[in-house]
């Protein structure tokens, strides 16, 4: 690896749910039917990465920098399919009334009352 071109601390984070998500895997291998795609999507999207960071090329700044943006959507559809699986309850119902009883009212309904496009853009 060429000096400065170390890990990021998003590479940095990434990395640490590629490993947290393949231990749920794991724990739950007997109850995800896509267990096996699962396990070679996290560790390939781990390997290409890791292949950005060590190998820079004309590729990497595009990839580096725009990377986050792919897999974080990635780790949201995963865990829709690990938390069922592995808790085998859904808790957003629950949420949802949580949320009711805290504030009264439904979050996002209440703040639609104080959205505009300035306050939006300015936030």
């Amino acid at each position: 690896m060429k000096a400065g071109l170390g890990l990021w601390p998003v590479d940095k984070l990434i990395l640490g749910y590629f490993g947290f998500a393949l231990i749920l895997i794991f724990i739950g291998w007997h109850a995800l039917p896509q267990a096996p795609l699962l396990l070679f999507l996290n560790l390939a999207a781990a390997a290409l990465l890791l292949f950005e960071i060590g190998f820079p090329n004309p590729t990497s700044w595009l990839f580096r920098n725009w990377y986050p943006v792919v897999y974080v959507a990635a780790c949201y559809r995963e865990m829709d399919i690990l938390v069922p699986a592995l808790r085998h309850r859904n808790y957003d119902q629950w949420l949802a009334g949580l949320d009711y009883r805290l504030w009264h009212a439904n979050p996002t309904v209440w703040l639609e009352r104080i959205q505009s496009p300035a306050f939006t853009e300015y936030l």
